[in-house]
């Protein structure tokens, strides 16, 4: 379909525009989630919260964001013990990854990785970590 130069609307053909001028509202049909959807949604927002509280260091990742690995990395490169203390999830390995990281947007307001918690407290993203690492935040952080 080709875009249009005003408001970025699809140029439909004259045959599909009076289609959906004859289709009547009641032939549309809107699923709603679906239990198994919602059900999915709800072990993974437990999951997010029991592994938030069960790890020292949280990291939820994507094997393929450079940003993620930077953060990584700089944890394990600034963080005495950090490879004993780190539990990483990377959610692009996981079957249900798509809806643990829409529950880490609904708890942090974060919709991107990494998302990075130390002590069930969110710490952010890559330059939020890299950030708290370079001033010690993040070490005292994992003190407390």
């Amino acid at each position: 379909s080709t875009m249009l130069a005003s408001g970025g609307r699809h140029a439909l053909g004259a045959h599909a525009a009076r289609s959906l001028v004859r289709c009547r509202p009641t032939s549309l049909v809107i699923s709603a989630p679906t239990r198994a959807m919602a059900s999915r949604s709800e072990d993974a927002m437990a999951r997010a919260t029991e592994l938030i509280e069960g790890a020292d260091i949280m990291v939820f990742s994507k094997v393929s964001c450079g940003f993620s690995t930077r953060a990584k990395q700089a944890i394990v490169s600034n963080v005495e013990g950090a490879k004993e203390k780190m539990e990483v999830l990377e959610l692009d390995m996981e079957p249900d990854g798509k809806f643990i990281q829409k529950a880490l947007a609904d708890i942090t307001g974060q919709r991107t990785v990494p998302n990075v918690f130390v002590k069930g407290e969110h710490v952010g993203g890559c330059d939020d970590t890299l950030d708290m690492l370079s001033t010690g935040a993040f070490q005292r952080m994992l003190d407390a």
